[in-house]
């Protein structure tokens, strides 16, 4: 990953994107650029379809990515290896990376035509969907390419890297400046997550290298597009397309496991919680007592998602909310976090 990727002080103008695709579609020969279309739903970034003159040529999708000086990291490149490594393996459930600029901080990619999974569709069927991602990534973990990928955002190996992890997410919210968002913090959150991480780390399992997997890390249902159905098709002829690897890599597939269950936006159901674990398990070849361990850390993902779902009340997380074109509501933000702190899955665990 570059570390010292540029910094612009103002993201590129349409006109300049517009260049950018005309001139790598043209080198790929998959037709001349001729409009960019904005593309709502990202929080981090700005997306645009890229429609061609050539009316059987598909068109492309440009994403421009996010930028800070107090933010180091590349996502740019992070996702599009990622997405190369992906596509060369010949898994087709991601977007067809195609070329990326770095100065512009901007890439293109294959357009997915589809929609948003609506909650009540994310089924066992979907989920099994994810579960066969997972498995076609890391059925080449071993491959020498595979090794040239960084750790995923946020790696955590152990189980104290993934207490202090969250515990970082935790203090960070002192700066949270709502005040009903601060009491909750004060009275709800900070209490819970006191009573949960002292449990987790007094015991200690270090990660042999085995266990590491190829996490696509913000995984979810909220990062995926229904897609091959046509009006009037049956819904066995639709398929998940997965996208958004800006913190993918090399992972503990504990939090894979916690962040998945924990995404709240188009959430995976508990229900489906042990299909999804034998899949992780049987994919890595790991032995059965990591079930216990997996299932120990699910409260401290329930905490590290009530974190996240915070953070845009912090100061800065402004800067991208408006780079991205979006708004936010405090009092929405402070009710799913009490949502979330609330679940209590696998009560058994």
């Amino acid at each position: 990953m570059n570390e010292d990727a540029p910094q612009p002080s103002t993201p590129p103008d349409d006109e300049t994107l517009l260049a950018f695709a005309r001139s790598a579609l043209a080198e790929l020969s998959r037709g001349t650029a001729s409009k960019l279309t904005p593309l709502t739903g990202g929080g981090n970034n700005r997306v645009f379809r890229i429609d061609t003159e050539e009316p059987d040529v598909p068109p492309a999708l440009l994403k421009a990515y996010f930028r800070h000086p107090d933010d180091p990291r590349d996502r740019l490149a992070h996702e599009f290896a990622f997405s190369r490594f992906a596509w060369e393996r010949g898994l087709r459930c991601v977007p067809e990376p195609l070329a990326l600029n770095d100065d512009l901080g901007a890439a293109l990619y294959g357009y997915v035509p589809g929609r948003m999974l609506k909650l009540h569709e994310v089924t066992p069927r979907r989920v099994d969907e994810a579960a066969a991602f997972f498995r076609g990534l890391n059925e080449h973990r071993d491959h020498e390419d595979a090794a040239t990928l960084p750790n995923g955002s946020e790696s955590c190996f152990t189980n104290l890297e993934h207490v202090a992890l969250v515990d970082q997410r935790v203090r960070k919210l002192d700066a949270v400046d709502d005040p009903a968002a601060a009491a909750f913090i004060e009275r709800e959150l900070k209490p819970a997550w006191a009573s949960i991480h002292p449990k987790i780390a007094k015991a200690d399992d270090a990660l042999a290298e085995s266990p590491r997997c190829l996490s696509p890390s913000d995984f979810g249902f909220h990062n995926a597009i229904l897609t091959g159905g046509r009006a009037g098709a049956r819904e066995r002829d639709e398929f998940l397309v997965f996208h958004d690897f800006e913190y993918a890599g090399w992972d503990d597939p504990a939090k894979l496991l916690g962040d998945f269950f924990h995404q709240p936006r188009r959430p995976a159901p508990w229900s489906c919680y042990s299909r999804f674990e034998d899949a992780v398990i049987d994919t890595l070849g790991l032995p059965d007592a990591q079930r216990s361990r997996f299932r120990k850390l699910l409260p401290v993902y329930r905490v590290k998602w009530c974190s996240i779902i915070l953070a845009p009340l912090l100061p800065g997380a402004a800067d991208r909310r408006r780079f991205a074109g979006v708004e936010i509501d405090p009092d929405t933000i402070l009710d799913r976090a009490r949502s979330m702190l609330l679940q209590s899955p696998l009560p058994d665990h």
